[in-house]
């Protein structure tokens, strides 16, 4: 609202009577102003309070060693349908644009056990203005800091191909372009051509989340993708050893810990580009 303030209140007047001074009008436009300003700034508090919060919950979840996976698409493309039939959720969903403003997190749990944490964010749109990339950056930042994506395309629109490529180059404005990532052509219940193929080199899946088509497979594809590379080990630590059960700790997943006289038996799961280390 605030370049648009020029000339509201024309009905009142611009000067006083005396020289220098100041009608109603003039005066009408510069409390506007400031007040304009001040929610401004009190906005921009708020989501500076919302990234201390996001970072402090993102710390927790990299103690415990959970993967993020981030739902990304354009706007109304069906990734709050998805997280909800996905996670058994009622997070809100609406065939509208926007219908989501604000990141949502749920437990997924994969085959064998295997526990991710999906998140819905914003829908993108062509063009998004710098400034509005400013304000959706602390829904957006949890797109950065995921450990995988899926790229959610709507297969009922003509328009789905372009759709990824925006998709894509905002990734890729965000920092967030070279990440891991799935395809998810969702609605696929709705759409009309059999034929609809998408160009990409990525892993593509076929999803509908009113019908639960490809769920399954789009699961799998995710425990492939996050999980490929982790050992599940059983080691005897001597107690000499003192630093390797903190180190695993820090940087794998302990199951367990149990002691005999000398050592400690741990059971772990850890990246095998770490086992050199033990």
């Amino acid at each position: 609202n605030l370049p648009r303030l020029y000339g509201k209140g024309t009905i009142l007047s611009r000067l006083g009577g005396g020289i220098g001074t100041r009608g109603p009008g003039e005066t009408k436009l510069e409390t506007d102003k400031r007040y304009i300003r001040k929610k401004i700034t009190a906005l921009r508090g708020e989501l500076k309070e919302i990234k201390k919060q996001r970072s402090l919950l993102r710390s927790e979840r990299e103690k415990n060693r959970i993967p993020v996976v981030s739902l990304v698409g354009y706007t109304n493309a069906g990734k709050s349908s998805l997280l909800n039939t996905l996670c058994a959720s009622d997070v809100y969903a609406e065939n509208k644009l926007f219908a989501t403003l604000d990141t949502t997190t749920r437990q997924l749990v994969l085959e064998e056990n295997k526990v991710i944490l999906l998140t819905d964010t914003v829908g993108f749109i062509r063009k998004l203005p710098h400034n509005l990339l400013d304000a959706f950056k602390s829904t957006l930042e949890e797109v950065v800091f995921s450990d995988a994506l899926v790229i959610v395309a709507d297969a009922s629109d003509p328009y789905a191909e372009d759709h990824i490529i925006i998709v894509d180059r905002i990734l890729n404005e965000l920092g967030a372009g070279a990440k891991p990532a799935i395809i998810a052509l969702n609605k696929i219940d709705k759409s009309q051509d059999d034929n609809f193929r998408i160009s990409d080199d990525r892993i593509i899946i076929e999803t509908s989340a009113k019908t639960g088509e490809g769920l399954d497979e789009l699961k799998a594809s995710l425990k492939d993708l996050l999980f490929k590379s982790l050992l599940k080990l059983s080691l005897k630590i001597p107690f000499s050893e003192g630093w390797a059960l903190p180190w695993l700790y820090e940087k794998g997943k302990v199951l367990s810990v149990d002691y005999d006289e000398n050592s400690s038996l741990v059971e772990v799961e850890i990246d095998d580009s770490l086992i050199g280390r033990i």
